[in-house]
């Protein structure tokens, strides 16, 4: 990804380096690297050839040591957002695959230096891979004497436990993983400040590209307009960020509406089946009590007179009507008397 791409070239800054290795691996090692050797430079991550070629490191640098030891060191970066499993064994490799590289093309004569291995996690997943290589090996005493487990370890720089900073102090490989950890919404203010405080042509230039890295995987694959350095990065990320926020109070005030809308549906639909309940409770109640005046007038009148009643008030649904018209049966002396009043209180029907 141009993502990924960007935050390695940063690192191609020697400074960038170093700032790395204090940070994060302790000041005891940077003492110990002579930064200023002739010795010290970028070396390409492709040196072996072949079939293995494509098992290379990210970036390498050698960079001169103070010791006794050795002339110089090699420090061999890998990226990594996700935890690797085999890590300890694959960092072992490319180890001895460098040694053989720079050994193979003259690039270094024996004995060779020490190569530390540095791993960069920009994964917010914990990471629980062993550091050492031996952990991937079963120990035997049996086999000590002919085979002793390997001794060869990497070291984890986690970027989300370097992303802060007292205030007042200031880090460029700090800023750098604060970035890495926090989502480009939230970058306004940081941006600010970075474009205040990096120093250096080529550093500012590396942020800049890191920070057009993001830039163009929101664009999917739009092209970015001609930038004028760190400057005009962090402003025109800025302006991007703005834009994302308010399409973010854009989104929430359209989510907003619907579940309003669709709050007031769902109301709508409560009082409608309501309503058809009550309807459906009501019109059972109707004709429980049409059945029972019925029933009524078949045991003071006859079936004859009952079924003509049920004729004339089949159609009546309305409750006082029904008890006005119950109230009528029990006063009525005969069948035609009933009739006629309920002919009388139908009228108005």
């Amino acid at each position: 990804m141009v993502f990924d791409r960007g935050f390695r070239r940063v690192f191609v800054q020697l400074c960038m380096l170093r700032q790395l290795v204090r940070v994060c691996l302790g000041p005891r090692l940077d003492a110990l690297l002579d930064w200023d050797s002739p010795l010290t430079a970028q070396l390409p991550a492709k040196l072996v050839t072949g079939e293995l070629a494509l098992r290379i490191s990210d970036l390498v640098w050698r960079v001169g040591w103070k010791g006794p030891e050795a002339d110089c060191v090699y420090l061999m970066l890998e990226f990594q957002s996700t935890p690797h499993r085999f890590m300890p064994a694959r960092t072992r490799a490319y180890g001895a695959l460098l040694q053989e590289g720079l050994l193979s093309q003259g690039i270094a004569t024996p004995p060779v230096g020490q190569v530390i291995s540095i791993v960069v996690y920009t994964g917010l997943r914990p990471w629980r891979v062993p550091l050492e290589a031996a952990a991937l090996v079963a120990a035997s005493e049996n086999l000590a004497a002919w085979s002793p487990p390997p001794s060869a370890r990497y070291h984890l720089v986690a970027a989300s436990a370097h992303a802060d900073w007292e205030p007042g102090e200031w880090s460029d490989v700090k800023v750098l993983f604060r970035l890495l950890t926090t989502p480009p919404q939230e970058w306004e203010d940081l941006l600010v400040e970075v474009d205040r405080r990096v120093r250096g042509a080529g550093l500012r230039q590396a942020f800049a590209g890191f920070i057009l890295g993001v830039l163009a995987r929101d664009c999917k694959g739009g092209e970015l307009p001609e930038l004028e350095g760190l400057r005009g990065a962090t402003r025109m990320m800025i302006d991007r960020i703005q834009e994302w926020r308010a399409a973010h109070r854009a989104e929430l005030r359209r989510r907003e509406a619907e579940l309003k809308a669709a709050q007031r549906r769902r109301e709508a639909e409560l009082k409608a089946a309501q309503r058809r309940r009550e309807a459906e409770l009501k019109a059972a109640h109707t004709a429980e009590l049409r059945t029972m005046l019925v029933s009524a007038v078949d045991d003071r009148f006859g079936a004859e007179a009952a079924s003509r009643f049920g004729a004339l008030i089949a159609d009546l649904a309305g409750i006082e009507v029904l008890r006005t018209i119950q109230s009528l049966i029990l006063a009525a002396a005969d069948e035609d008397t009933l009739m006629r009043g309920v002919r009388l209180v139908r009228a108005p029907v």
